[in-house]
């Protein structure tokens, strides 16, 4: 523990704020500490318990999506669907459409 009256031994802030790396290394190794607390109280639930545990972890996400990346392979995924669209327009298929052909795959399954 760094004592608050003695000068010469520097404070940890004073430490953290002035090396940005130490800063990103430090909140590593805390968020490494807390995710293996939690995962030890996530092991001890039950399939369903950690089901439900998932979604209200996604909802929690859902009230920001902004704060959400989105992963570059996305955005090329994005790109490429957007430039066969505009490749033919035309080769597009209605939700009814879509709809009728998985009820038909469904209808022929055994």
């Amino acid at each position: 523990m760094v004592p608050d009256d003695n000068p010469q031994v520097p404070r940890l802030t004073v430490l953290v704020a002035g090396n940005p790396h130490l800063a990103r290394h430090l909140r590593a190794v805390s968020l490494l500490a807390m995710n293996a607390a939690i995962a030890k109280e996530v092991a001890v639930l039950s399939p369903d318990q950690r089901i439900e545990l998932i979604g209200e972890i996604w909802n929690t996400l859902a009230t920001v999506p902004e704060a959400v990346p989105v992963p570059e392979s996305h955005w090329v995924e994005l790109a490429r669907r957007v430039a066969v669209h505009r490749a033919a327009p035309d080769a597009l298929f209605s939700w009814e459409e879509v709809e009728g052909q998985v009820d038909e795959r469904l209808r022929k399954r055994p």
